[in-house]
């Protein structure tokens, strides 16, 4: 089993629930985008107010990230009328859904009483009685009362038809990670895990080479060097390679914790229980202890994300390290664990990583060493470098 804790960029919480929008990176703004954006057609009005919400919604993103920059800049009006722009816009886009919704329920309601006219005009005509009326005009007003649904379910499916667009889109524009040379095996077993043939490339720092690695159980391996060694890229491949359950011939739990996992919006259990459904309150508590976090004061029940308590980068990343903590890993991969705590708190919080877990594997991907890297247990080291 394989769990891949799903992630966020500069540690922002969102919410599961919302349609996912691409993330801005920098404050730096496209002026004029708005309008050639909103001027691209679409072949309904649901898409054209799909749109437009998903353009408002991530207008405002930028809005306020950007606000105090451009404010500094002396250019606030630009970004306020910017953004006024996209909400009239949208307004105008939600006007014209409305009327489109309205004239077809409308033409729907006329064809349903025309359509009963006629029968009832016909059935006259031929002679029929009362009660044969009655029921003649009951039965169109319970037939064509159905077919004015086909309405709602014209919209529904127009909506439905622009999700399933939207997932396409988002599955062709996702980038793919760098595959791995085609040598390159990992392996996990009771006794450990085992990588060879990856080819880390070369840089103008370093020649390109093949490494592998053995890791037995309860041992730890740090991978360390400088940014842009390929150190997340390596965990990355080994995450992909476990998940083949030909690679795992005994069972197993790999749990990463990567350096864009995500704080949702919820609670502190609602976010550890995304990773072991069954935990209980004192389960919780006992995790949020083994990461020092109930120091600060957080609980099972502390809100987090929007309207919530607003964790620091070390809260986040134990927080992070503890929802991990709750798959009771036999393999725990982990980017940069210790981002965002002091030295004496990062001791502390890998001491209880291993000793919470103590066969399983652990491989970091840091840096450098940590202050004291002997406080879990056996331990070896891959330099990127």
């Amino acid at each position: 089993m394989v769990h891949r804790q799903l992630g966020c960029r500069g540690g922002r919480c969102v919410q599961p629930f919302l349609d996912p929008q691409p993330q801005r990176r920098g404050t730096g703004l496209r002026l004029g985008q708005d309008r050639r954006e909103l001027r691209k057609p679409r072949r309904t009005a649901f898409g054209r107010a799909d749109r437009a919400r998903s353009a408002l919604r991530a207008e405002l993103v930028t809005a306020v990230e950007a606000w105090p920059e451009m404010a500094s800049l002396g250019t606030a009006d630009q970004l306020a009328r910017r953004t006024l722009r996209r909400i009239t816009a949208f307004e105008g886009h939600r006007f014209h859904q409305a009327a489109s919704r309205a004239r077809t329920a409308g033409a729907a309601r006329a064809v349903t009483a025309a359509a009963l006219l006629l029968t009832v005009a016909l059935a006259a005509g031929r002679g029929a009685g009362v009660a044969t009326l009655v029921f003649v005009a009951l039965l169109c007003v319970g037939v064509m009362g159905n077919a004015e649904r086909l309405a709602a379910t014209a919209e529904a499916r127009a909506l439905a038809s622009q999700a399933s667009e939207r997932l396409k889109r988002d599955g062709r524009e996702r980038p793919l990670r760098p595959a791995p040379s085609p040598a390159f095996r990992a392996a996990y077993t009771s006794r450990g895990l085992t990588a060879s043939g990856y080819w880390l490339p070369g840089t103008p720092a370093r020649a390109g080479r093949q490494i592998g690695f053995a890791v037995q159980a309860g041992q730890t391996l740090f991978v360390t060097g400088a940014s842009g060694t390929g150190k997340t890229t390596l965990l990355n491949a080994l995450e992909a390679a476990l998940r083949e359950p030909a690679n795992q011939p005994a069972p197993g739990v790999v749990t990463a914790v990567l350096a864009d996992d995500c704080v949702f919006t919820g609670t502190i259990a609602s976010n550890i229980r995304l990773a072991s459904p069954a935990a209980r309150d004192e389960d919780i508590e006992e995790l949020l202890t083994v990461t020092f976090l109930d120091r600060g004061g957080l609980g099972p029940a502390t809100l987090t994300g929007s309207g919530g308590r607003v964790l620091s980068g070390g809260e986040q990343r134990r927080l992070h390290i503890a929802r991990a903590l709750a798959t009771g890993p036999d393999v725990l991969l982990l980017d940069e664990p210790t981002t965002g705590l002091d030295a004496p708190t990062a001791t502390l919080v890998l001491a209880a990583i291993r000793h919470r877990l103590p066969q399983a594997v652990l491989i970091m991907a840091t840096h450098d060493l940590p202050a004291d890297p002997d406080v879990l247990g056996s331990w070896t080291e891959v330099s990127l470098d």
